[in-house]
């Protein structure tokens, strides 16, 4: 296979795709899903979540609005045969699983009296859920060929890197290029969009998310699979390859925050086991010398980053978080298996925050919904390293490690904040399911036969 096909020629059909029952479009054939979920990828990325469509309220952000769009796309496609690439089932019982889950917990909260403002946000929380249902779904069965899922993985690590490079700019002199969104034609702000914190002397930045949590949570979790194109998208230059995998390494210490040094953390692991040992000392070495730079640049970074761990015991966003597992306890045992409902728990009515999205999980969705959300969380992994096992080509077996570490960062990001209350987090998991989706049913048809397509190696391996 040859990645990043140039615009204007033929793109040459999968190996084994017409065993496997696999569609492939030529470059000027049918690109619509491919096109939606980029747009979703920008939009999600570039516009702050605090930024919505006014007459449709909370839920109007424009990421939301393509992703629903995305799910309405894939129920006619589902009806119309031949329309999409493949059936992925792993996918559908996932968000089947989750779709359905909030859903009965949403038929149940209506049986009994709730406050109103509780049912508008048990409304979003359905409606968010169902956008997470299409952009998966359309992705995971809509991406027709490799090609594509490069394309896609393309425009989310070039929006990141810019999100990255904004939150830099916040970090390092207190510009805020966030405020553009303001003049973006059509969208008002629903809330006050804080760009820019203080934590320990240094500036905090969010860069396009609503907190520098979601900011460095997202850049970590997108690191690999830029990682995973600075290697192997050899069709594009080295700097258009690296630019982004050093836009996004940046901005993973400048967030000065604990989630989203964990979560570089556990994708660095899980890239690290991934690669062939010959390749561990450059590993390390590039990790040591990216470390010796912010040493060097931004004095006493590294030392307020180690603190938030070492004293963490005394830290009070730390001593806030676990006060409450005796407040998330007595609601547990009030609705054990389905919950009190999806998008109920409201902190100002129930005076606590829980900055912890399992627990979140299980005061709404209950012991059931726990399970289905750790599901949830944890897909992409096995996707990704099921079709890291059916694959020969060097590209595929990366990509699929790749997509394993973003999503075990996601799920470890999750237990330090209640990450789908932040819509560019909770956004990124389906995306990434989506296009674990796809790699994991194109692995199956062609990946693993001697006939499969040829890739070329990464340039460093």
């Amino acid at each position: 296979m040859t990645v990043g096909a140039p615009a204007g020629r033929e793109r040459a059909p999968i190996a084994g795709a017409s065993a496997g029952g696999v569609a492939v479009a030529s470059a000027g054939g049918r690109r619509g899903p491919v096109r939606i979920i980029q747009t979703y990828a920008v939009l999600m990325v570039l516009v702050p979540p605090t930024h919505i469509i006014g007459p449709l309220g909370a839920i109007g952000t424009p990421a939301t609005v393509v992703a629903l769009l995305a799910l309405l796309l894939w129920g006619v496609a589902v009806l119309t045969p031949g329309e999409l690439a493949r059936t992925v089932v792993p996918v559908r019982v996932v968000m089947g699983l989750l779709v359905g889950t909030v859903s009965l917990g949403y038929a149940v909260l209506h049986v009994r009296a709730v406050p109103g403002v509780e049912l508008l946000s048990s409304d979003r929380a359905l409606l968010q859920v169902l956008s997470w249902a299409g952009v998966a779904l359309l992705a995971a069965e809509g991406l027709r060929d490799r090609d594509e899922v490069t394309r896609v993985l393309r425009t989310l690590v070039a929006a990141v890197a810019v999100m990255a490079v904004i939150g830099f700019l916040q970090f390092r002199s207190g510009v805020d290029l966030a405020v553009l969104a303001n003049r973006i034609p059509g969208l008002t702000e629903n809330n006050e969009l804080v760009s820019i914190q203080d934590r320990e002397g240094f500036r905090r930045p969010a860069g396009t998310a609503t907190h520098p949590i979601e900011f460095g949570c997202v850049i970590a979790m997108t690191l690999p699979l830029a990682l995973h194109l600075a290697g192997f998208d050899v069709a594009r230059s080295a700097a258009r390859r690296w630019l982004p995998v050093a836009a996004i390494a940046i901005g993973i210490p400048a967030a000065v925050s604990r989630s989203a040094v964990l979560a570089a953390a556990v994708a660095a692991v899980v890239v690290f086991a991934g690669l062939d040992r010959r390749l561990w000392p450059r590993a390390l070495g590039a990790g040591a010398t990216f470390v010796v730079l912010v040493y060097a640049t931004t004095p006493g970074l590294l030392g307020t980053l180690r603190d938030l761990f070492v004293y963490a015991e005394s830290d009070r966003s730390i001593a806030y978080r676990t006060s409450d597992y005796e407040v998330v306890g007595e609601y547990v045992r009030s609705s054990p298996l389905l919950g009190h409902g999806p998008g109920t728990y409201i902190p100002e009515s129930y005076l606590a925050i829980l900055d912890n999205q399992y627990l979140m999980s299980v005061v709404e969705l209950g012991l059931v919904g726990l399970a289905v959300v750790v599901v949830y969380l944890l897909a992409t992994a096995f996707l990704g390293r099921g079709a890291r096992h059916r694959s020969r080509a060097p590209a595929d077996r990366d990509l699929g490690q790749a997509l394993a570490a973003t999503s075990l960062a996601g799920a470890a990001a999750a237990f330090t904040f209640d990450g789908f209350s932040f819509l560019m987090y909770a956004g990124l998991i389906p995306l990434g399911l989506g296009v674990g989706g796809a790699q994991w049913a194109l692995a199956r048809t062609a990946g693993g036969e001697p006939g499969g397509p040829r890739q070329i190696p990464a340039p460093w391996a």
